[in-house]
């Protein structure tokens, strides 16, 4: 099997402090963890954000699947982990279901299986992956009742399914949980879409995420900057992480 690792920084940025830790990002793919590898480089962080629909559609099985051993491993050989879903609501061309609805049930039942394998062993726990990106364009829009529907989806996932899972394992230390992972917030028209706006004013207003995920591949630092001074026009003093960084932009000019 084709392995690799790609690698992230995970940086830490409230305003009077500033922390630097470098991590191995395995996407969306932790099956293909190698601690053997692993051990060769100098990471503290394994970084995945499983595919859920793929649990969801019958695909994988929460209480087998190898991939999500590989993350309780990797945890076992003392990485720290973070953790996520990635919600691909778009390829599917699935809308955000409503809330109670059986569609929001199902979606998070699956969630809470896994997280009952793996949530003993998650650090940090990111409330999406590129949502932006990943979501019908209705979705990150104001709809007819004032909400936002990616931003109530991204709440509900936290106050119907990991809250929950925390507060029934008592025995367990909760993880820092952050919203997001937003990439390309350089760009004006990702900075005016109420999704990506809503998801920032979440974190920043949930005393209950420690901050917000943000994902930057860029093609200079100018674009980094912006990034940073949009975020912090909104949520002015809670960390940022970055769980991916890249040039790509970059190489694809």
């Amino acid at each position: 099997m084709y392995k690799r690792i790609l690698t992230a920084f995970i940086a830490l940025m409230p305003v009077l402090a500033y922390a630097q830790e470098i991590g191995a990002n395995f996407n969306h793919d932790p099956e293909i963890i190698d601690l053997a590898y692993l051990k060769k480089t100098p990471v503290e962080w394994i970084r995945t954000t499983p595919y859920i629909f793929e649990y969801i559609r019958g695909e994988k099985d929460p209480a087998t699947e190898i991939g999500l051993q590989k993350v309780i491993d990797a945890k076992k050989a003392g990485y720290k982990v973070a953790f996520g879903f990635r919600w691909d609501f778009k390829k599917f061309k699935l809308r955000i279901p409503a809330p109670g609805s059986a569609e929001e049930k199902k979606y998070f039942s699956v969630a809470t299986a896994i997280l009952n394998r793996v949530g003993p062993s998650v650090d940090i726990f990111k409330l999406g992956n590129e949502p932006n990106l990943e979501t019908m364009e209705a979705d990150l829009q104001v709809d007819a009742e004032g909400i936002v529907p990616l931003v109530r989806f991204t709440e509900r996932l936290l106050t119907m399914v990991v809250e929950p899972y925390y507060k029934q394992h008592r025995g367990l230390k909760r993880p820092d949980v952050y919203a997001g992972s937003l990439p390309r917030l350089f760009l004006k028209e990702e900075q005016k879409k109420p999704g990506v706006v809503g998801l920032i004013q979440l974190a920043q207003n949930n005393r209950n995420i420690k901050g917000l995920a943000v994902h930057l591949h860029i093609s200079d630092s100018l674009e980094m900057e912006s990034a940073f001074k949009f975020v912090r026009s909104i949520m002015p003093d809670k960390p940022i992480i970055i769980p991916e960084y890249s040039l790509f932009r970059l190489y694809n000019k």
